[in-house]
């Protein structure tokens, strides 16, 4: 980063002090900032007490063995003070849809998360009723209900369209059999089919994907790249859609999948010919992770609503931006998808956007 020299001194100038000796000041002012100085070092001496007397407090035993006391004593001031019932109007909706979303198993494994969160989870207001934020000279289209929010018999039917979902693994981990029990419990959607392209898993991956009922195409690591993988896993499906995923992404809820196909079909009459959905961050995702999500859907201009994207201009920008597609979660009719197919070894989701 370069710096501004600001402006040249002229010639012959002298530079300006920043700051008059105590010497050649008045006599009763420097006495009084004689007085000044010795007041601020007797407070610095007056703090290192204090911040000693705190620190043996704290490590005393008396201390430790009141802390529960301590800590019924805050909780009942909080009732007592109103605050109790506001947050537990704010905690119970994420609580029932932590549960619904991860079962009581999940939320037991990530329960010292929660807690670690809870004080500003409670601090937080609910957004429902907010109106989303639109970014200047951009309209926004009319909003759907989403899939959560309905009751199952208004959801409008699909048709009879068959779906496979595509998900290439290496080692995936104990979680992976999550991932496929989320899949086989989407509802509104019929019977997928699940194909998982392996690269020489050694943990297990397969045989939980066996047991769900998958398809399994092994392949040796030197084989593997995010293209051929996926390219390999479309050639062995047989949905008219396909749904390219990863393996440590989740599904929210039990209406995803129903919600991805209808848009893709809600919107055919616009040309829309793939589909993917914004990512959310885990509960115990780190903050660098987190901005980084932010960051890059505020760029892509999705952030609070739907986005059509188009061709606009060949220049970076605009194919950068209008030509996002993600393999977290990219929904596309397979004939389409076999016009092109992935390319390249890296990054084949948004060369298949552009």
């Amino acid at each position: 980063m370069m710096r501004d020299a600001g402006p040249a001194q002229p010639a012959g100038s002298t530079p300006v002090r920043s700051a008059q000796p105590i010497a050649s000041l008045d006599p009763a002012v420097a006495d009084e900032l004689e007085q000044l100085r010795l007041q601020l070092q007797d407070q610095r001496q007056r703090a290192l007490v204090l911040e000693a007397q705190v620190a043996a407090l704290v490590q005393s035993t008396s201390w430790r063995v009141t802390k529960p006391l301590r800590a019924l004593g805050a909780v009942l001031h909080w009732v007592r003070s109103g605050r109790g019932a506001s947050s537990l109007r704010i905690a119970a909706p994420r609580l029932r849809s932590a549960l619904r979303h991860r079962g009581l198993l999940g939320v037991l494994r990530r329960l010292p998360v929660y807690l670690r969160s809870l004080p500003r989870l409670l601090r937080e207001q609910p957004t429902a009723g907010r109106p989303a934020e639109v970014p200047s000279g951009r309209p926004l289209a009319p909003q759907r209900m989403h899939p959560e929010t309905l009751e199952g018999d208004s959801l409008p039917p699909l048709g009879n369209l068959s779906l496979s979902v595509v998900i290439p693994t290496l080692n995936a981990g104990p979680e992976f059999a999550y991932l496929l029990r989320k899949l086989r419990t989407q509802t509104h959607v019929g019977e997928i089919e699940i194909v998982v392209v392996d690269s020489g898993s050694t943990d297990g991956t397969v045989a939980h994907a066996l047991a769900a009922g998958a398809q399994v195409v092994e392949i040796s690591p030197a084989q593997f790249s995010h293209s051929h993988a996926r390219n390999l896993g479309a050639e062995h499906a047989s949905g008219e859609l396909l749904l390219f995923m990863v393996q440590d992404a989740y599904p929210l809820g039990d209406r995803w999948l129903y919600g991805l196909m209808r848009y893709l079909q809600d919107h055919r009459d616009q040309g829309v010919v793939a589909v993917s959905c914004t990512e959310y961050c885990r509960d115990d995702s780190d903050m660098m992770y987190e901005c980084s999500i932010a960051t890059h859907y505020e760029y892509l201009g999705c952030k609070s609503f739907d986005r059509v994207g188009e061709l606009r201009g060949t220049d970076h920008e605009n194919l950068r931006t209008m030509g996002q597609l993600s393999n977290v979660a990219c929904l596309i009719p397979r004939q389409r998808f076999l016009m092109y197919r992935f390319r390249g070894r890296f990054a084949e989701d948004l060369d298949l956007g552009v």
